[in-house]
């Protein structure tokens, strides 16, 4: 972790308290804040105007995923108390990586407490770092299972607002136990659309091969955000199955579609699966140049599943 100077964070919530915009490389005094510098940065973070607070956590959750080694997590828990809605959900969502109990116990209370649907769809869908540890047995058993129970209880909630039961069916997407693909069926068939988006990206989370079926499905759907979706899941499934249901969305005539299905292709991996990135970079536009070469390299590597055999090329 990058540590904060002595005092340095100070000088950084001094200048937000006076309407001015540190530089990028002074928030890095933000950075592993301690428990005391936590609470004396929240003592102060209520004289920063709103437009400036939000400014600050958009910033830092820009810096964080540039930067592995710095951790805002301290400042951002305080903006997780901050008194508008619109913080506490930039907040929550820039948690989407954390690990430690003290963030799964604070994006449990907003899920379960909070007055406004965003932050508890912000707040669900961070948990699913949780629920992927713990599927690994990465996370300790208790609060893990909590973290699961009460995604589940959210999911089912027929009264609960459609994004929040949406956010939290994705995030319980890579935990294999035996309520969660009837779960996901439910919602696929659901009249709601934010529903059934969530329970596709909720198969592709579950990295499980059958549900290539009903992806495979979606790659023909009327409706772009559906084969969008249909796309990114057979990537992360990652199956050489779906390698030739998504290389025919190479040239579709949307291209976030065509964007998805060249980046499947790469996290799929294989001999298969290049070559189709090979063939359609010839025909490609000029502005796919970029996200095929990446593509490329990937499924030389062996795409999600690791390397390949040599000898298979």
């Amino acid at each position: 972790m990058a540590a904060s100077s002595p005092r340095g964070f100070l000088s950084v919530i001094e200048s937000l308290a006076h309407g001015e915009q540190p530089a990028f490389s002074q928030l890095t005094a933000l950075s592993d804040l301690s428990r005391a510098e936590a609470a004396e940065f929240a003592a102060r973070w209520p004289a920063v105007r709103l437009k400036d607070r939000l400014s600050l956590v958009a910033r830092l959750a820009e810096l964080a995923d540039d930067n592995v080694d710095l951790d805002f997590a301290p400042v951002m828990k305080v903006a997780l108390d901050d008194v508008e809605p619109a913080a506490r959900t930039l907040a929550a969502s820039s948690l989407w990586e954390a690990t430690d109990r003290g963030s799964a116990r604070k994006l449990l209370s907003l899920l379960m407490n909070d007055s406004d649907d965003g932050v508890r769809a912000a707040a669900a869908g961070s948990l699913r770092q949780f629920v992927l540890l713990r599927e690994f047995d990465s996370f300790e058993p208790d609060l893990g299972d909590e973290v699961v129970d009460t995604l589940r209880q959210v999911a089912e909630d027929r009264g609960s607002d459609c994004a929040v039961r949406a956010a939290a069916l994705e995030a319980l997407g890579p935990r294999s136990l035996p309520w969660v693909d009837p779960l996901i069926m439910e919602c696929y068939y659901d009249d709601d659309r934010e529903l059934k988006i969530a329970a596709l990206r909720a198969m592709g989370g579950s990295a499980q091969d059958h549900w290539l079926e009903y992806l495979v499905g979606e790659l023909q759907s009327d409706d772009p955000e559906f084969r969008y979706e249909a796309a990114t899941a057979c990537g992360l499934i990652a199956s050489e199955d779906a390698v030739e249901p998504v290389a025919e969305r190479l040239d579709d005539d949307d291209a976030e579609v065509a964007i998805a299905a060249v980046m499947a292709l790469g996290e799929i991996g294989g001999p298969i699966a290049a070559e189709h990135l090979r063939s359609f970079r010839a025909r490609a536009p000029e502005a796919l140049e970029e996200v095929i070469a990446e593509a490329l390299e990937m499924a030389a590597s062996g795409g999600l599943g690791g390397e390949k055999d040599e000898e298979e090329w």
